[in-house]
């Protein structure tokens, strides 16, 4: 019996956290996540939700801590300014469906007219990614 409960609990836990993860795999769940860590928490984890490049030269490691240090940079202004984000819909740029844009508006202390922007986003073999020009 105690073996069964384990199982049927081992089972639950599996699929809710296979939910979990395919539900922030979808590119207005990472936008959302990214623009969350971007503008009110952590650059870190913001940069986890950025798309890196390979160009083959450089280090992975060596790269993502660079994004980590420009997504800290970019943080600051935003935070500076009071900005808020707000995402709409998401339109798929290719049959593929690996490629998508995100509309985005930024408003801020700083200005009275809110700024719109197509943020684009790319599926990888981790997941959706924001890609920042």
């Amino acid at each position: 019996m105690k073996t069964l409960l384990k199982t049927l609990l081992l089972t639950a836990l599996a699929a809710i956290s296979s939910l979990a993860w395919s539900a922030e795999q979808t590119p207005e769940a990472v936008a959302k996540a990214f623009f969350a860590e971007f503008i009110h928490g952590d650059a870190a984890k913001a940069a986890q939700y950025v798309y890196i490049p390979q160009d083959g030269k450089s280090k992975l490691a060596d790269a993502k801590k660079a994004m980590t240090e420009r997504v800290k940079a970019e943080q600051a202004q935003m935070k500076a300014i009071g900005a808020e984000v707000t995402l709409g819909k998401v339109t798929y740029t290719n049959k593929e469906k690996t490629q998508a844009t995100i509309k985005g508006t930024l408003k801020s202390k700083a200005s009275d007219k809110p700024q719109d922007a197509d943020i684009p986003l790319i599926k990888t073999k981790d997941g959706w990614k924001v890609v920042l020009p």
